[in-house]
């Protein structure tokens, strides 16, 4: 069984903010909408867990009576928003909107609980778009011996003026917190959209950390990796703000994580501007990070 451990590190960014902002409106991109987890019983329930406790390890594609019934648990508004983003794409890109659950991370927990982490990807069948422009949210699937349950991932806040497409992907395995494995997520955001033309742009790349116990997945820590954003100033000359880390673990002699540790630096149009250490320890009691330094 695979271990991943995962600290969600909320790095603060205090780069100055001297770059124009465009406007944008809801449906830019996809959402981020909180709702209900889903409880899959019967039929449904019955297909996933055969099929799951089939494959040795996850998948990109899966089969199609799979993919329906993933397709299917989608919640309605992240169905909608794909159409509503793909549309403002141009004349070319409308009506061409299309979404696909593809597999990220599988664990099989004691009593044969399976835990199963999926992007949902949603994209433009049109040519010349391709895998350069797309959307992705993460979904957690938990199928138990009698009942299965969909929940979405959301990264952050429903926003209503955000342009950022999002690019979701495994990053760390085989380690462990509190002796649970943690499986850690990394979001590539761009703000390269071709919904919008603006003067500014913005790369962002977070890591997001859930530690996955017998019955449960629990978000542990959320942390800043790097960011860019580059712009024109009113006197005609450009800025790039940039904030980069470097980052650390230690263990305690079982091999869990008990501290992680986080070097940054940011800079504006190269020249430095903030440097500093953030280290997250691990509490046993609160079974929870404590933050330290800034």
């Amino acid at each position: 069984m695979k271990k991943y451990t995962r600290v969600i590190f909320v790095c603060l960014l205090s780069i100055i903010m001297i770059v124009s902002q465009t406007k944008t409106a809801a449906g830019q991109n996809l959402p981020e909408t909180k709702v209900p987890p889903t409880k899959i019983t019967g039929k449904r329930h019955a297909t996933l867990r055969k099929y799951f406790l089939s494959v040795d390890d996850i998948t990109d594609d899966f089969d199609q009576p799979i993919e329906k019934i993933l397709m299917d648990l989608l919640p309605g508004p992240y169905k909608t928003g794909c159409k509503e983003m793909v549309n403002l794409w141009g004349p070319k890109a409308k009506g061409t909107s299309a979404l696909l659950p593809r597999g990220i991370y599988m664990n099989t927990m004691p009593d044969s609980v399976i835990h199963i982490f999926l992007a949902y990807t949603c994209y433009s069948s049109a040519q010349g778009f391709g895998d350069h422009y797309y959307d992705e949210r993460l979904a957690l699937l938990t199928i138990e011996r009698t009942a299965s349950t969909f929940s979405m991932l959301p990264f952050s806040a429903q926003c209503t003026q955000c342009s950022e497409l999002s690019r979701i992907g495994l990053s760390e395995d085989t380690l462990q917190i509190a002796d649970m494995p943690v499986i850690s997520i990394v979001s590539s955001i761009s703000n390269d959209n071709p919904c919008c033309n603006g003067s500014r742009t913005l790369e962002e790349r977070y890591r997001y950390y859930y530690k996955l116990d017998n019955h449960s997945v629990t978000p542990v820590a959320s942390l800043l990796d790097y960011r860019k954003e580059s712009g024109h100033l009113e006197n005609g000359t450009d800025s790039i703000a940039e904030y980069s880390a470097t980052r650390w673990l230690e263990f305690d002699k079982t091999g869990n994580i008990s501290k992680i540790v986080s070097n940054y630096t940011e800079t504006v149009t190269n020249q430095p501007t903030k440097a500093g250490i953030i280290t997250l320890i691990w509490n046993r009691k609160r079974q929870a990070f404590d933050k330290e330094g800034k």
